[in-house]
């Protein structure tokens, strides 16, 4: 496997896993819990917006997450 195939930019994955931790029934909902306005989850999950730091730092915060988790969720390098 190239390093390219093990590590593949998809924060769809991060939105999913933390709206399941905190058992919310859409991004809406999710949006309302990391203070972003609801564009912000539908572009970062569409790949037109990063996630940013703050947002991270959200996730983390309202997740439970570690860093290392966060970034798998990502899909970046380590």
């Amino acid at each position: 496997m190239s390093k390219e195939e093990e590590f593949k930019y998809d924060p769809a994955g991060l939105l999913d896993a933390v709206k399941a931790l905190n058992h919310l029934p859409s991004d809406a909902a999710l949006a309302t819990l990391l203070r972003v306005a609801p564009p912000v989850i539908s572009k970062v999950r569409h790949h037109r917006m990063l996630v940013g730091d703050s947002l991270i730092l959200r996730c983390i915060e309202f997740a439970g997450m570690t860093v290392p988790q966060v970034r798998a969720y990502i899909g970046v390098h380590p």
